[in-house]
């Protein structure tokens, strides 16, 4: 299971590299939840503009598992 993203101090690097291994695992199995460093877009879902260096953004499938990390 991936760690928890990284405290609200606004400081620190996003770490996508420790969400690798949770590529294909159901987001309802990891017990990640979205909040201000952690964003899970599903498919058909509005992305804001904003750019949040240590943010990591969760791309799911339409069958609710990981298909993709990346920051911001």
């Amino acid at each position: 299971m991936p760690p928890a993203p990284p405290a609200a101090d606004g400081f620190g690097a996003c770490d996508t590299d420790a969400y690798r291994s949770s590529i294909g695992v159901d987001i309802r199995e990891t017990g990640l939840t979205e909040g201000q460093l952690l964003r899970i877009v599903r498919p058909g879902d509005l992305m804001t503009g904003d750019f949040r260096p240590v943010r990591v953004n969760l791309v799911l499938t339409a069958e609710d598992r990981i298909a993709r990390a990346f920051c911001g």
